[in-house]
């Protein structure tokens, strides 16, 4: 996929709610068209986090147009984790051997679903079993095929002996031996307070560019370490607060990222 996640491997991303997942699998679903107009991206989504309008926002910034790529990505929404196997077992199968053009397969997200159902701690071998089935099918659709195959997942928060907290992500070992690769997304919230005089727009706009080239920075040595099972962590940028005196409003930083 040109300089984006590597074809005939599953990419997992993983971070706190707000960390960028979602928008960067919408990324990503652009970024699959560029090299060749014709290819195709599916997105199943099971949290309700697919925006059309987000992504013509990414294809326009991009100087593309939006309509075309929209109608290039087939979008499917999941409520239960039965529909779920059900889509990537058949669905998703007969779609790919069918149509070659489809270069990507993004599950945004893998164990939202199972974790809600399968909450009790007696379920957990439950759980772990059918999460293990269903990463088992992306696997050979990703090895089979040679198509890139993205999953978000979601992370936990639990004491250790070092540490009052460490976050680890869901699935336990069934997702950290399937997936090829893990990048962690961060949200680096940065607050900028403004005392005394309005700054000047130029100023500002200065200091988000230092920000989108840090982010280019950290993006291209994560997307170029490509160890198997390594474990990378991606830093997220986000302006999160901009405190101004005045009525100067300027757009989010996340933006900016998709140029």
């Amino acid at each position: 996929m040109g300089r984006g996640v590597e074809t005939g491997a599953i990419t997992e991303f993983y971070g706190h709610s707000g960390s960028g997942k979602t928008q960067t699998c919408l990324s990503l679903c652009v970024m699959v068209q560029q090299p060749h107009p014709d290819s195709k991206a599916i997105y199943i989504d099971t949290e309700g986090k697919f925006r059309p309008e987000r992504l013509s926002r990414i294809a326009h910034k991009k100087g593309l147009d939006s309509e075309k790529y929209l109608q290039n990505i087939k979008y499917v929404r999941v409520y239960n984790t039965a529909r779920l196997e059900t889509v990537i077992q058949q669905n998703c199968c007969s779609e790919i051997a069918k149509d070659s053009d489809v270069k990507l397969l993004v599950v945004d997200a893998v164990t939202s679903l199972y974790r809600a159902e399968y909450g009790e701690r007696s379920m957990l071998s439950q759980r772990q079993h059918q999460l293990l089935k269903v990463m088992h099918v992306l696997q050979n659709i990703a090895h089979v095929r040679n198509i890139a195959v993205v999953i978000t997942n979601q992370i936990q928060t639990t004491p250790n002996e070092w540490t009052s907290k460490s976050d680890i992500p869901i699935g336990g070992n069934v997702i950290a031996h399937t997936s090829t690769f893990r990048i962690r997304l961060r949200a680096l919230v940065v607050i900028w307070w403004y005392q005394g005089l309005q700054p000047s727009l130029n100023n500002l706009r200065k200091y988000h560019m230092l920000l989108c080239i840090s982010w280019y920075i950290v993006t291209s040595l994560c997307i170029l370490t490509r160890f198997q099972g390594s474990n990378v962590e991606l830093l997220y940028l986000r302006l999160g607060r901009c405190v101004l005196e005045g009525s100067t409003r300027l757009p989010h930083l996340k933006d900016l990222f998709l140029h």
